[in-house]
């Protein structure tokens, strides 16, 4: 069972952590159904103190922390960055096992986890949100049209920060997509920081009809240098926003 009081969920959290960094760092990782030191049980236990008692800290350092507790001095097999890097993704597979035996879709799961889980609270009320719209009529013609967005922007090695020139942008879809996505961005990216996920997936839909015309009218790897660097920014501002949320090229649509 959880611990009731919260002084005893941090309690709990520092021995579970660490248990765990030190198990890591000397090489103990389960592999297969071998784990003799009970480490899945132990991540397990702090995914549920975490959740239940709503405790927003990043996974990264309260591992980070465990870390430090130990001091100079030890003989680790793994460098502790390499035995970070190894416990969070053995925490994306817990928390991806946890979900799924709380009847969350596998896909779903892969699709919200593969954009980050450092705060299991947070991550938790977004795979809820996004649990519930992959059951809307709306859900599958956005996820395949941000899907081709992601697509897109990947295969080319468009930059986030890259800007957008509007005096290139021709009339039309091109033109629509802009000043919808001027619109959109900032309804999009509040909504994404105040964690308010069940408001994102009717934005998602809102957005998608200009970029379905967008790339129903234009070209976006056009011979124009200039014209495909633009285009290729506007897609990469709509993969910054929507990948915060999941990583759509998970979904089979």
């Amino acid at each position: 069972p959880v611990p009731a009081s919260l002084a005893g969920a941090m309690l709990a959290l520092a021995d579970k952590a660490d248990t765990l960094v030190g198990a890591f760092g000397l090489g103990m990782i389960p592999t297969g159904a071998a784990d003799p030191y009970a480490l899945r049980r132990a991540s397990l236990g702090i995914i549920r103190i975490l959740l239940e008692h709503e405790l927003r800290v990043p996974l990264s350092t309260l591992l980070q922390a465990a870390y430090c507790a130990y001091g100079d001095g030890i003989a680790w097999k793994l460098a502790p960055e390499k035995a970070q890097a190894r416990l969070m993704d053995f925490f994306g597979q817990r928390l991806k096992a946890y979900w799924a035996g709380q009847g969350m879709d596998t896909l779903t799961l892969d699709a919200a986890l593969a954009v980050g889980f450092d705060d299991v609270v947070d991550t938790g009320r977004r795979v809820r949100a996004l649990q519930a719209a992959v059951g809307t009529p709306d859900f599958e013609p956005a996820a395949l049209t941000f899907k081709r967005v992601a697509n897109i922007v990947r295969k080319s090695g468009a930059e986030a920060a890259a800007q957008v020139d509007p005096g290139l942008l021709e009339a039309g879809a091109e033109a629509d997509l802009w000043a919808a996505l001027e619109a959109w961005e900032p309804q999009f990216a509040s909504a994404c920081s105040q964690g308010d996920y069940g408001a994102l997936f009717p934005l998602l839909a809102e957005l998608r009809p200009a970029v379905d015309r967008f790339f129903d009218s234009v070209m976006v790897l056009t011979d124009h240098p200039g014209q495909r660097a633009n285009r290729l920014a506007m897609l990469s501002r709509i993969l910054h926003q929507v990948g915060q949320v999941a990583d759509f090229t998970r979904f089979q649509v």
